[in-house]
Formats: C-alpha cells, structure tokens, sequence
C-alpha cells in the first residue's frame, strides 16, 4: 500500500505544544541564569562590604593597642563583634533549583492517543493491502477532515478514528461512551462523543465525505465514498448501535477489512489514478485559498 500525507494536524499539534514547552524551559532557564548571576553579584558585593567594615576595625584596633588607649580598644573590639554578630553580609535568598522542563500534560496524552490510534489503522492497512491502494493521510476540505482515505480497485473509502477506551453506542446521531476500570467496574457512563463543535463522529465524517463524493464524481460518476468509523484502542467496545448513519462502526482488533472493502463501488486503474489526482487537488486547492479551520479531538 502506498501513502500519501496531505496533512498531519495531530502531529503538528503535538510538535507544537513540544515546541511551546522548550521555549518556556528556555525562558526560565535565563531567567534563572540571570537571577543566579545578579544574586551571585550582590553576594558578592555584600561581602567585600563586610570584609572592608572589618578590615577597618580590625587597623583602629591595632592602632588602640599600639597608642595604649583603652577607650579606643574597647570601642574597637565592640565595633568589631558587633559587626560579626549584627552586621553580617546582607546577601538575599539565593535563586531555587534550576528550572526543569515540563513534561507532556494531559491535552498532550488526548493528541498522542489521536495519532497512535491513526497510526495503528494505517499499519493494519498496510499489513493487510497491496500496492493497488493508496491510503491518504489529513484530507481537508471546508466541512472538516477525514483522517484517512483509502483508494484502490475495491472503491472510495473514508476512514474517522476515534481512539477510544470505552465502549461506544450510538442512537442515530447521538453517540455516547461508557468507561470502564481495570476490573470490569463502569466508571463513567453517557458521556456524549463529539467534537468542540458539537458533532458526532458520523456527522464529522458524512460532512467530509460528502464533499470528497463530490470531488470524487467529477473524476467517476456514481462511484461512492464507503464511511467507516474505527475504534484502535485495545479496549475498545461497541455498545448498542441503532439509526446508524454511516457504513461501519468497527473496533480495529475483530475488524474484518474483506468485509469492509466488499462494500465498496469496484474502480479500474485508471479512475484510482484520477481519484487519487482529483483529491490531492482539492485539498490543495482549499488549503490555499483558506486557512484551514481544525477539529480538535
């Protein structure tokens, strides 16, 4: 199977927020540096002070000593310990440990899981497909992006995938995850599965893979875009499905790929070509005349 990447939203993502992360150790090690510098010249500074003060007293006391004037040697020795009891240098708090860089937090493990799961799909494909397919990674167009589209003699097929660990269930477009322990306990029950703007996973794939059908029926007339939702997580489950408004709902580990490719509208070599051609051209065409609006997971 050969791959195409068009975007990689989520890795993009993930570098940047790695990128954010340096920048901000970096500022905080000069700042530290600098702290360190400036607390390391008032140290210094301080006790050049004292040893001065010091050095002072010590010469009135020897020259008390010498005059034999013992007003003046008691003054001098009092000036001298109270300098050592009450005049110590007066260096600041010195600069804490040296900053260290933040690890990823949990916005980080939300984009990492989104690519380990679009990476787990991509190397099934792989495994399973021969060099005929095509799988196109980051398609983009005005209605969202689909995560993977797969192009070969069997058909068009579009890919969302949700990498979840919950079982997941649907009632038309309503789409909700229960969560369970270790130990088989449910710990979290009805959270709705969406995007940020409120979609489903089969709304955010069926409004992206209307717009490629369209891409795709200038190149084919007739031919289908196949709309399939994969669960990667290892402990992923589908829960009760009705009103489903997609092709498939599968969990990577029992997913039946034969099954799945049957479904779809059989091409020759030449459609895949010019398919392949058509969708590399519309995502280029709107990436360049707009600034893509992203999902985020």
């Amino acid at each position: 199977m050969k791959t195409i990447i068009l975007s990689d939203y989520t890795g993009e993502q993930l570098a940047k927020r790695e990128e954010e992360r340096t920048r901000d150790y970096h500022k905080e090690l000069r700042d530290h540096t600098a702290a360190c510098e400036n607390w390391e010249e008032i140290s210094q500074k301080e006790k050049r002070k004292f040893r001065q003060r010091v050095s002072s007293r010590r010469e009135a006391l020897g020259r008390a000593w010498s005059g034999r004037k013992p007003a003046h040697l008691a003054g001098s020795l009092l000036g001298l310990a109270f300098d050592h009891v009450f005049r110590r240098p007066n260096i600041p708090e010195r600069p804490g440990a040296e900053p260290v860089k933040k690890m990823p937090g949990r916005e980080d493990s939300i984009w990492q899981s989104g690519q380990d799961g679009e990476q787990a799909v991509e190397e099934l494909l792989g495994r399973s497909l021969g060099g005929d397919w095509t799988c196109l990674a980051g398609y983009h167009a005005a209605a969202g992006e689909i995560d993977r589209t797969l192009v070969g003699p069997g058909g068009v097929f579009a890919f969302e995938i949700k990498n979840a660990s919950a079982k997941v269930s649907c009632d038309g477009d309503v789409w909700t995850t229960d969560k369970y322990d270790r130990y088989g306990n449910r710990v979290e029950s009805g959270r709705p599965m969406r995007d940020n703007a409120g979609r489903s996973p089969a709304r955010q794939l069926n409004e992206a893979a209307d717009v490629l059908e369209r891409v795709i029926h200038r190149e084919t007339p007739g031919a289908k875009v196949q709309r399939i939702i994969v669960l990667p997580h290892e402990r992923a489950e589908i829960g009760s499905i009705t009103g489903l408004t997609v092709g498939e709902v599968v969990v990577l580990k029992d997913w039946n790929l034969n099954r799945t490719l049957q479904g779809g509208t059989p091409l020759d070599p030449e459609n895949v070509a010019c398919i392949i051609a058509g969708i590399q051209s519309s995502h280029q065409s709107f990436n360049h005349s707009h600034r893509p609006r992203r999902r985020r997971r």
